[in-house]
């Protein structure tokens, strides 16, 4: 079923009919004969494509729009989405969705694009918090809308029932991957 959902996504948003999906063996559809692959490979193929196509059609947004990349846009949004009292460098780089390996380069970049600051904790020095600098701020709050809009027009052929299901079935693949 979860392959039925993340095909039938695919192949709506190359313009092909829903209908084609369910016809034949599912290998078939993408050029592996059934004795040649598993139905679990081929998922996973399509997993990554989808995700490498829906993260360059986000980036493709958030750098046209205001010039930052997709793991530029995660971390204002965390940082966003924590309030105005800073937000220590580790749980955001646990909050990536990309795993940036340096986020310390990534934080000072985003700094001298003037996206935010660091300040030390006056209760832990030991403690760098970051926070949204102004233009950090807008850029995230800017980005908010156009981004609901690209997401509900890209899910749109999913019922809310199917969306939950294929959170559920995506995080449960996420967390068991071995």
């Amino acid at each position: 079923m979860l392959q039925q959902l993340l095909l039938r996504h695919i192949l709506s948003c190359v313009g092909k009919r829903t209908a084609e999906i369910e016809s034949g063996p599912l290998p078939e559809k993408f050029g592996l004969a059934p004795d040649e692959g598993n139905l679990a490979e081929v998922v996973f193929g399509n997993l990554l494509r989808a995700a490498d196509s829906a993260a360059r059609a986000t980036s493709g947004l958030l750098q046209s729009a205001h010039g930052i990349s997709l793991v530029q846009y995660n971390v204002l949004r965390t940082i966003r989405a924590r309030g105005s009292s800073g937000v220590p460098v580790l749980p955001i780089a646990r909050e990536l969705i990309s795993g940036e390996p340096d986020i310390t380069r990534l934080i000072d970049r985003m700094e001298r694009d003037e996206l935010l600051y660091r300040q030390r904790s006056e209760e832990d020095r030991r403690v760098v918090l970051v926070f949204l600098t102004p233009r950090g701020r807008r850029v995230a709050d800017a980005m908010k809308k156009p981004l609901v809009d690209f997401h509900r027009r890209n899910f749109r052929k999913f019922t809310r029932a199917e969306l939950n299901q294929l959170n559920h079935w995506l995080y449960r693949f996420r967390v068991d991957l071995t």
